[in-house]
């Protein structure tokens, strides 16, 4: 099926043929081409988690208790970052949850230097390296593969990236998960053509529709059209400094 894009919007192309997603083909951060075509097979019903954390050590471990009730797995994949005393916090705590969740989490320790994002390069959350912004997607230096690299790894239907400097609403969360898989009874691989006569008229009411109609009558009607269900939900927003949010002390009882 061709998408439709802007005219600005360019997608990287990249030869499926080969065995290997990846650039860099003899590492063991390698994506092999079978394991992005795996992504498009059946996957049972449930919500897949995928935790991203770089010292992180504040927050990551009120971010997964919050976030792990709503969720049948959660992947989490962690970038070395070593403190003066020579030991990677936020690694440390990923690896206590591993254990005390075995059934639930994946955990990855994924220790190639990952290019910093532009947006964040002049800040002092992250430390900025040598690597270059125009890394290509498919290197295992590049963000956009250090997320696939957890992405491959889910085993259900619907995908749910959660922040680790975030704090969540845990019964929301919850809520919000059961009105998804509610919803998916609506969900279909292509729209017909009055689904998306319907979506464009209601695409002007969908505010005013989630403002009166119960979540769960909301979500299922909005993917009834769309044949869709894209849906998130932000937690309360940590930052240490630099950023957008406020520092704030977590108390815990």
């Amino acid at each position: 099926m061709e998408l439709k894009k802007s005219p600005n919007l360019v997608f990287d192309e990249y030869d499926l043929n080969k065995e290997y997603f990846s650039l860099e083909e003899n590492s063991p951060f390698s994506i092999r081409t079978e394991e992005i075509r795996r992504l498009d097979n059946p996957r049972k019903l449930g919500i897949s988690g995928h935790l991203r954390a770089k010292n992180e050590s504040y927050s990551v471990s009120e971010a997964i208790e919050t976030a792990i009730p709503a969720l049948d797995e959660l992947i989490i994949t962690v970038q070395p970052y070593i403190n003066d005393g020579g030991i990677d916090e936020t690694y440390e705590i990923c690896k206590q949850k591993k254990q005390k969740y075995p059934e639930k989490i994946k955990l990855f320790y994924y220790t190639p230097e990952v290019a910093t994002i532009a947006h964040f390069k002049d800040t002092d959350i992250y430390d900025t390296n040598d690597l270059k912004d125009d890394i290509p997607n498919n290197s295992i230096h590049s963000f956009s593969h250090y997320t696939n690299f957890g992405l491959k790894e889910i085993s259900y239907k619907y995908y749910m990236k959660i922040d680790a400097d975030q704090i969540y609403w845990t019964d929301k969360l919850k809520e919000l998960r059961d009105n998804i898989l509610y919803a998916d009874r609506f969900a279909k691989s292509h729209r017909s053509f009055i689904n998306r006569v319907i979506g464009r008229l209601f695409r002007p009411f969908y505010n005013f529709l989630y403002s009166i109609l119960p979540t769960r009558v909301y979500i299922s009607f909005v993917t009834w059209i769309n044949k869709k269900c894209l849906f998130g939900m932000s937690g309360f927003q940590l930052t240490l400094r630099g950023g957008g949010g406020n520092l704030v002390q977590i108390i815990k009882l």
